[in-house]
């Protein structure tokens, strides 16, 4: 019987982490998938694991070169898939039992749309906690959210979204050899202002462990200049003449600068030109988020000064 999903895996490096990511695909409820592993050539022992699992399910594709952020690697998984859906999941997060049900669960009642996901818990096996999306709108339920909403406040993470093979396929899937950061966040962008709709699951369908990720970012003026997300923003923002659009895909792009920027300001002194990436205006500055950014930039003994202040 043809499965109903294609799950796709990029590995590169995550010896320590893959045997736990599979069993966690293997032990869902909802059984109708296939299992594409697509291997970039590692250091460790991932490809020999990868060639261990014998679940019939299960498709190895081994890679020669490594390809920063999967890019690559989910790209051939893409063009591998013998679905009409296609599930990403990274090899170091794991998903919940009911997952692929909940998600089968939802075509089965939206199908007339493309992309679903889920709501996803942040954190190690020991200590996670629900991501702010679901935090802050666990109580509607499951819901249809608008690109509006996307933008701002960004439902999607890629371990727990499944999107239509067509659709990948007619966007170009993963920017491959374009970028070595921010990839993800610019193909969600670009596949939500394509369909213009998502569906929003209700569920904890994933643990994303954030201690495992590269926390590092190499952060310098072309880096900010050259995000991907910010580049692909400026190229939408001529097409678009709503007002309340055009900020909101300001703000999305701010979002992806600010941390850029926290980690720029511990290596080096801020100077203006920095800011030279980020979108200005008047609602955006004066909210206190942005306040309190652009305070964890200044040094700490201004920082005391404006804490102290606070506690008076």
């Amino acid at each position: 019987m043809q499965p109903f999903f294609s799950v796709v895996i990029p590995v590169y490096n995550k010896a320590a982490y893959l045997r736990t990511t599979v069993a966690s695909v293997l032990a869902q409820t909802f059984q109708s998938f296939e299992l594409l592993l697509v291997v970039d050539k590692s250091t460790d022992d991932s490809q020999a694991i990868a060639m261990g699992f014998t679940d019939p399910r299960i498709t190895v594709y081994n890679r020669d070169t490594p390809g920063p952020g999967g890019y690559a690697a989910r790209n051939l998984g893409i063009e591998k898939a013998n679905t009409g859906w296609v599930a990403f999941l990274d090899a170091d997060d794991v998903w919940m039992p009911q997952f692929l049900q909940r998600v089968y669960d939802a075509i089965a009642a939206h199908g007339d749309i493309s992309l679903f996901c889920s709501g996803f818990l942040v954190g190690s096996e020991q200590k996670s906690r629900p991501h702010m999306y679901y935090r802050k709108f666990e109580t509607e339920g499951s819901h249809v959210f608008d690109l509006q909403r996307f933008l701002l406040h960004k439902p999607i993470h890629t371990s727990s979204v499944v999107i239509r093979r067509d659709l990948l396929v007619s966007s170009g899937g993963f920017p491959a050899g374009r970028f070595k950061r921010g990839g993800d966040s610019e193909t969600w962008l670009r596949l939500m202002y394509t369909c213009q709709r998502g569906f929003w699951i209700c569920y904890l369908g994933e643990r994303y462990d954030n201690r495992v990720a590269d926390s590092v970012i190499n952060a310098n003026k072309h880096y900010l200049e050259d995000h991907p997300v910010r580049q692909l923003v400026q190229q939408l923002l001529p097409t678009v003449h709503d007002k309340g659009m055009r900020r909101a895909l300001k703000r999305h792009s701010n979002s992806f600068m600010f941390p850029s920027l926290r980690a720029l300001g511990r290596q080096h002194t801020l100077s203006p030109r920095h800011f030279g990436a980020l979108y200005y205006d008047r609602t955006l500055w004066r909210s206190s988020v942005v306040g309190m950014f652009l305070l964890s930039l200044a040094p700490g003994a201004v920082q005391r000064i404006f804490i102290n202040a606070l506690k008076k």
